[in-house]
C-alpha cells in the first residue's frame, strides 16, 4: 500500500499559490497589473509640404522622422481604428492617448510648446499633398492648403518622462541641475533607437508601456467619443507646428507616433465565472 506523501503535497501547493494569485486565478488575487497595454503605430502617416505637388514623393512616408515647420505637415491616422472601437470604450481608465518621441534634434518640452494636434475633417488618401486630400476628382482638393481641420479641437500635448510621470503635474521641487546640465531629464540626449519589442501582443503593463525616452503624449479620448465612437468617422490628425521640431516616424518601430490605451485583463474563480478587472 502506498503512503501519502504529504511533505511533497505541501511543496507542490505553497509552489502552485504564487502562480495562481499573479495570474488571479481561484479568487486568490488580482494580478500586480490588472490590465495590458494595446499599442499600434499610426500606420497612415503622409508628410505634406508647401511646394511640394508630387503625390508619390519617398520622403513623404514611411520615413525614421519627419520635420514639421511652417509650410510642412503630418497627416496620420491608425487604419484599423474600427476595429477596436469596443476594446477602447471599455478600456481600464477610460483613456486613450497618442504619444510623439521627439528625436535628439528636439527636446520633449519644445515640442510640446511648439506642436499642436487638430483633427482632420475631411477623407485623405497616401497620395495626399498640401493642395489635395486625393487626387480623383475636384472633390479631392483640401479646401483650405495644408489640409482641412477643425481649428477649435486642436489640443496640446504633456511631456511624459520615461518613468511614465509628467514633470509639470508634480507638486514637489525638482532637484537642481548639475553644473553644466542645462535642465531635469527632458535635457538628456537620446540614445539611438533600437528595436524595442513593443508590439500589441509584448505590452505588458505600465512599466512595458513607457518608453525609455521622454515623449509628448496626446488624450485623445473627447475626439474618439465624438467621431470613431459616435459618427463611425476616422479622418485621423494634422500635426502642426510653426517652428522646426524632428519627430520619429512611422518607420521607427516603438518610437514612432503611436495610440494606444489600457485594455483589463480577465480574472477567473475557483469553481468557474469570471470576468475582467475594472478600476
Amino acid at each position: 500500500m502506498k503512503t501519502f506523501n504529504f511533505i511533497g503535497f505541501a511543496v507542490l501547493v505553497l509552489g502552485l499559490v504564487p502562480m495562481l494569485t499573479a495570474c488571479g486565478i481561484g479568487g486568490l488575487g488580482e494580478p500586480k497589473v490588472p490590465y495590458y497595454i494595446e499599442s499600434y503605430n499610426m500606420d497612415g502617416t503622409k508628410l505634406i509640404a508647401n511646394g511640394v505637388s508630387n503625390q508619390n514623393d519617398p520622403n513623404t512616408y514611411t520615413q525614421n522622422q519627419y520635420t514639421l515647420k511652417s509650410g510642412q505637415r503630418l497627416l496620420i491616422r491608425f487604419e484599423n481604428l474600427s476595429n477596436h472601437v469596443e476594446s477602447i470604450k471599455n478600456s481600464w481608465d477610460n483613456e486613450l492617448h497618442l504619444r510623439l518621441v521627439p528625436t535628439s534634434n528636439t527636446d520633449a518640452e519644445t515640442l510640446k510648446g511648439s506642436i499642436r494636434l487638430c483633427p482632420i475633417t475631411k477623407n485623405w488618401m497616401m497620395l495626399a499633398t498640401w493642395y489635395k486630400a486625393h487626387p480623383f476628382n475636384k472633390q479631392g482638393n483640401w479646401n483650405n492648403p495644408g489640409g482641412d481641420y477643425d481649428a477649435a479641437s486642436c489640443i496640446k500635448g504633456e511631456v511624459e518622462l520615461p518613468d511614465g510621470t509628467n514633470p509639470d503635474a508634480s507638486p514637489s521641487p525638482s532637484p537642481s541641475p548639475s553644473p553644466g546640465t542645462p535642465g531635469d531629464l527632458i535635457a538628456r540626449p537620446k540614445p539611438t533607437p533600437t528595436p524595442h519589442g513593443y508590439t500589441p501582443s509584448t505590452y505588458k503593463g505600465k512599466d512595458e508601456a513607457v518608453i525609455d525616452v521622454p515623449s509628448v503624449i496626446f488624450d485623445i479620448k473627447q475626439w474618439f467619443q465624438s467621431n470613431p465612437e459616435g459618427r463611425s468617422v476616422n479622418y485621423g490628425f494634422i500635426l502642426i507646428s510653426e517652428n522646426p521640431v524632428d519627430i520619429f516616424g512611422d518607420k521607427s518601430d516603438a518610437y514612432s507616433p503611436r495610440i494606444y490605451w489600457k485594455k483589463p485583463k480577465a480574472y477567473y474563480r475557483a469553481g468557474g465565472g469570471g470576468g475582467i478587472y475594472r478600476k
